[in-house]
């Protein structure tokens, strides 16, 4: 039997679990005869080099994971091939142990060190010892590279984390900012509305009071005072009345999306096929109308918010219905697929499609596309995005002009 101390050697010594790839410099054919024996005989890799000049040209087209390198060299110092190889980027973390019987006392351990050498061995020696001082070389190396990862990957990780906490706090100050001028803005535009309705009854006023007048002006002049009250003027305050009203929708559609940017999210379990075919009932009598053919797939439970997912499916499937073709019979379906880690829905539809050149512009504010024969402000997949974007997921379309599109949501499993 092995004694304890022999058999600690053994373990410590024992094959890597990896080859490791080791390059040997020596001008001795025999020594480098030798390392190819004990080091390939434990698990390793070995490549050889005579000189000093083949030694650097190796270890600069080939990484290896260290090098033995003896000091006295027929073409040049060992010293100096250290040095070359410390001071070169692509070598200089490559762990180097000389191998020699010159620096047996402190001062040519001292020399070997401020070459730069991470360690040294004097002949003569052990395989065990050779090997126990390699190993140890190449462990702390892989120690230092995976404690400088861990270091990198929590500095990517503080870094992500402070990047995200000033996006949230520039989008929560944006979300304010647009909740304030929203309402800002709606003060005036009621003045103005109502300043438009009391100009309408001050022209009727004038309308009903100026027809005891007109006889006792000339015809130039009482046509002229015709038309600018029973034309121009009506017509001025009716594009103003008409502007405001817009403006009003507007801003209203900004204070909507602000909202839902900033109202809390009550994650619950949804079972999304039933949530569809809810939805699909409030559309029922344009469906039947149209004679639309509606297809469900069985869609997978999704962890989110109620709210925000009727509003998504919503959307989509109120646009699908609106933007059919109708020289075609229309037909919509709804999928679902699922892995560990996301839902993937989809909502596909027959119907116009997009232009090409349009598509970028879809989750675009106040964006409208295509023929203007359907009534909206051209918000709804802006709130669809901002919704989906809130439950930490991504929407995008595919869509052919003339033959239809589909509207594909993924959410994490467990969104929140």
């Amino acid at each position: 039997m092995l004694g304890a101390d022999e058999a600690i050697l053994k373990k410590m010594t024992a094959p890597p679990d990896g080859k490791y790839k080791i390059l040997a410099c020596d001008d001795d054919p025999m020594i480098l005869t030798y390392y190819e024996t004990v080091l390939t005989a434990r698990g390793f890799e070995v490549i050889t080099a005579a000189t000093g000049k083949e030694c650097l040209e190796t270890a600069r087209k080939t990484r290896v994971d260290a090098i033995l390198l003896d000091v006295n060299l027929t073409d040049t110092s060992g010293l100096d091939v250290c040095s070359i190889l410390k001071e070169d980027p692509s070598t200089q973390s490559t762990p180097l142990l000389f191998v020699t019987a010159a620096f047996s006392d402190l001062r040519g351990r001292v020399i070997s060190f401020e070459a730069g050498a991470d360690d040294f061995v004097v002949k003569p020696f052990t395989p065990e010892e050779l090997i126990l001082r390699v190993l140890s070389l190449i462990r702390t190396r892989e120690l230092q590279e995976r404690g400088h990862r861990e270091q990198q990957t929590r500095a990517l990780l503080l870094e992500e984390k402070r990047h995200s906490e000033r996006l949230k706090g520039a989008n929560e100050e944006l979300q304010s900012f647009t909740y304030a001028v929203s309402h800002d803005l709606r003060v005036p535009l009621v003045n103005i509305k109502g300043f438009v309705g009391e100009l309408k009854e001050g022209l009727s006023l004038i309308r009903s009071s100026i027809g005891a007048v007109l006889p006792h002006l000339d015809e130039a002049t009482s046509k002229k005072l015709a038309q600018v009250l029973d034309g121009e003027i009506p017509e001025a305050l009716q594009f103003i009345d008409t502007s405001a009203s817009r403006m009003d929708k507007l801003i209203n559609a900004i204070f909507i999306l602000s909202r839902m940017g900033r109202r809390e999210l009550h994650p619950e379990l949804l079972n999304m096929t039933q949530l569809v075919e809810i939805l699909l009932k409030s559309l029922a009598h344009s469906i039947e109308e149209r004679h639309i053919k509606v297809m469900v797939g069985l869609l997978p439970d999704l962890l989110a918010d109620r709210t925000s997912m009727e509003m998504i499916v919503g959307n989509l499937l109120s646009n699908a219905v609106k933007y059919l073709d109708p020289s075609r019979p229309g037909e919509i379906e709804i999928t679902g697929t699922s892995d560990p880690e996301e839902v993937t829905i989809r909502v596909r539809d027959n119907g116009r499609g997009i232009r090409e050149s349009d598509q970028g512009k879809l989750f675009q504010l106040f964006r409208r596309l295509g023929n203007q024969d359907v009534p909206g402000e051209g918000m709804g997949l802006s709130y669809v995005r901002t919704l989906v974007r809130r439950h930490g997921g991504r929407i995008w379309c595919d869509s052919k002009e003339g033959v239809g599109s589909t509207f594909t949501f993924v959410l994490p499993r467990s969104s929140s």
